[in-house]
């Protein structure tokens, strides 16, 4: 029951008691494989397809949340991407009366070849949530941009333009999250 075996220096082998925390008990992903453009006149939306859901099965647990994803934009303003905890933003920069405050602010476009990039960013966050044991807890990705402002998940603002030529292409996203026992 919960022994690991271990090797010391000398080559010697021996069953000592597992440690207590740190384990992965338990991993739920959601993956968006299709493209999605987004329009939010600087108003939070959800991501399509980037939410997950997790229900620990210990008390006291923390949850690891991973992801990864690529956006181009219409135009040279900044696209903002925040991390939810059910209706918490978490894992952000410091409130301010001056400041959005984010998770992830991004810019691909910078000059007129940058129709064709994609940002790639990635997140990782260690949460430590509270609840009771048999709670569902809901991580989520939202977008905002500004205006009229197009930002795009999975694709550059060029996308079909040059498919034929094969440039263009969408590329997955994901957001992962781990139950990490105490």
């Amino acid at each position: 029951d919960n022994y690991v075996l271990t090797v010391d220096s000398n080559g010697d082998c021996g069953w000592e008691a597992a440690a207590g925390g740190g384990k992965v008990l338990q991993v739920v992903q959601a993956i968006k494989t299709d493209a999605e453009a987004i329009v939010t006149g600087f108003t939070w939306t959800d991501i399509d397809d980037m939410t997950v859901n997790i229900t620990p099965s210990a008390a006291s647990s923390k949850i690891f949340v991973m992801s990864d994803f690529a956006c181009g934009s219409s135009n040279a303003y900044s696209m903002k991407i925040r991390l939810y905890r059910g209706t918490t933003h978490i894992y952000k920069g410091d409130d301010s009366d001056d400041y959005v405050s984010v998770t992830k602010r991004l810019q691909p476009y910078g000059n007129s070849n940058d129709f064709y990039k994609l940002e790639n960013a990635s997140i990782g966050f260690l949460d430590s949530p509270t609840y009771t044991v048999g709670d569902t807890l809901t991580y989520k990705l939202q977008a905002a941009c500004y205006g009229s402002q197009i930002m795009y998940i999975n694709r550059t603002s060029t996308m079909n333009a040059y498919k034929s030529l094969g440039y263009d292409s969408i590329p997955a996203s994901s957001i992962t999250v781990m139950e990490i026992g105490a």
